[in-house]
């Protein structure tokens, strides 16, 4: 029959709980204590000039185990940027292609027949949509043309 299955959440709270738990014990506390100060040590005598970097990469192994886990964490985000990719697909439903649609063909509609109206400026030719109507009035209120 087995253990019954735990949700996750249960999961997580009980490997909290171990991992505390196993903190507090005397032994580990020591254990934990010779490792930091170990490390210490290592970086005190490389000093922060990557030389600890360097030696840990020059064992194989560590170094092994570092570019498996960054495969691991390559594939994880590859992963999760398709999933991603997916929702938003989903979300392309009729309605919004509908939309797409309407809005792919009033563009369409705006340029087919190209630059037609004439800057009274520079005379040159513009879309309907590039051109921007102003008063006298705006144009004082902006501080653009002045009048005595």
């Amino acid at each position: 029959m087995g253990l019954p299955k735990l949700s996750a959440e249960e999961a997580r709270k009980r490997q909290k709980e171990y991992l505390r738990k196993w903190r507090k014990k005397p032994e580990n506390k020591q254990k934990r204590r010779e490792i930091e100060k170990k490390r210490q040590t290592i970086y005190r005598e490389l000093g922060k000039s990557g030389e600890c970097v360097k030696k840990y990469r020059s064992d194989p192994v560590k170094y092994e185990r570092q570019m498996a886990l960054q495969r691991e964490r390559r594939a994880r985000k590859r992963q999760n940027d398709q999933i991603g990719s997916d929702r938003k697909r989903l979300r392309l439903d009729e309605e919004s292609e509908v939309l797409w649609d309407k809005t792919r063909s009033k563009y369409l509609q705006a340029i087919s027949d190209g630059p037609i109206h004439q800057c009274i400026c520079c005379d040159r030719l513009w879309f309907k949509h590039s051109i921007s109507h102003q008063s006298k009035m705006g144009l004082q209120k902006k501080k653009i043309l002045q009048v005595p």
